[in-house]
């Protein structure tokens, strides 16, 4: 266990069930427990143990239950299996943490969104509560307007108007 602990390298145990002061079974329950994060890909070997123990191996998260005698070619393919399983687990969480990183990048992204389209809608509303008002003041009170006046508020729609389309470019170039 404490070398385990201390060689971070270590990828794949392979133990006995049967041992003096710890089972495998303990050993492997022992090992999840206090090393969570690491990639361990544990393989039981045993001469004594049935089905049973195979079974509650497995569900204690052993990658594989070898009975002896066991064969070198068996015991390469199984070790070769838990390798494999490393790979697959730490690849598997280098795509996780990209996932992550890019979802944050998104959700960044949006909030800039949703920021830049609250401002240019606040933008385009005073111009054009510009207008509308000038618009109005002409229509209701037109008629008591001198030419002078009438070209003065004429003049404000279309110095709105000029900003509008300013703001309408600006937008549709930060948009490119």
């Amino acid at each position: 266990i404490r070398l385990i602990e201390a060689q971070p390298a270590i990828g794949v145990v392979l133990t006995d069930i049967r041992m003096p002061k710890m089972d495998g079974l303990s050993l492997i329950r022992h090992l999840h427990r206090t090393l969570p994060e690491r990639d361990l890909a544990t393989i039981i070997l045993t001469g004594h143990a049935g089905r049973n123990e195979a079974i509650e191996a497995i569900q204690a998260g052993a990658l594989d239950f070898l009975s002896k005698p066991i064969s070198l070619k068996l015991l390469i393919h199984s070790v070769q299996r838990g390798i494999d399983a490393i790979h697959a687990r730490r690849t598997e969480k280098a795509h996780k943490v990209g996932l992550e990183a890019a979802l944050a990048q998104e959700r960044r992204l949006n909030q800039l969104h949703r920021e830049f389209v609250s401002m240019v809608s606040h933008e385009f509303r005073t111009p054009l509560a510009i207008i509308a008002g000038a618009a109005q003041r002409i229509i209701r009170r037109g008629y008591r307007y001198s030419t002078e006046e009438v070209a003065e508020r004429l003049q404000k729609i279309r110095t709105a108007v000029a900003r509008l389309i300013g703001l309408i470019d600006s937008t549709l170039n930060a948009a490119r």
